[in-house]
């Protein structure tokens, strides 16, 4: 029987993405000038960093998961959480120019995330050898037919 669990890192839209690392660099900065302008403890400094590595934990716990047969879609470890039925995926859209997937649930609904090279890969053959079923398209990003 083979394995039907997987988890793999998820990314945002990159957009998203620089204002999540400019806003960690930001409270990382205020709290490098406070710390060394003051040579006593203060309090926004402690809270800068402490900010700024939640933000770092919530956004490195992104993740789609595979598990028998539910995915899992979650951003910032729990503050957004998709859950689709295997059954009910139709297909879905790899985009060869950018890191976007769609997956496309009974025409009706499409879920979007974004992934590097290397964890599309993995998906990808996750889903040709576990699940033969579902179609799998590799896309132009500007085929809209396919949406």
């Amino acid at each position: 029987m083979k394995d039907k669990n997987i988890k793999l890192n998820i990314r945002f839209e990159l957009a998203i993405e620089i204002i999540l690392f400019c806003i960690i660099f930001i409270l990382f900065g205020i709290a490098f000038l406070f710390a060394s302008n003051l040579l006593s403890f203060n309090w926004i400094s402690a809270v800068s960093i402490l900010l700024g590595f939640i933000l770092i934990f919530l956004k490195a716990n992104s993740s789609i998961e595979w598990k028998e047969n539910t995915v899992i879609i979650q951003y910032f470890k729990f503050f957004f959480k998709k859950t689709i039925n295997v059954e009910n995926i139709e297909k879905i859209n790899f985009y060869e120019s950018s890191s976007l997937i769609r997956i496309k649930i009974n025409n009706l609904e499409t879920v979007k995330f974004y992934m590097n090279d290397k964890n599309r890969e993995k998906l990808l053959e996750f889903i040709i050898h576990t699940y033969p079923e579902i179609s799998c398209l590799f896309l132009d990003r500007t085929d809209e037919t396919a949406r």
